[in-house]
């Protein structure tokens, strides 16, 4: 999911609404990547859950 949500939306080189943090399983963050308001209610959505601003 995350290299698709890479591929999919241009990540925010300005100050970031959200990031995502790709973490291994020992909890450490392995990538991470920024994303606009907007953006990340479509992520969330992809996902199955609705964001309400």
């Amino acid at each position: 999911m995350f290299d698709r949500i890479k591929n999919e939306f241009k990540e925010n080189k300005g100050e970031p609404d959200c990031v995502i943090d790709l973490i291994d399983e020992e909890d450490s963050i392995v990538d991470d990547y920024r994303l606009t308001e907007n953006q990340i209610v479509t992520v969330a959505s992809l996902l199955g859950h609705e964001i309400k601003l």
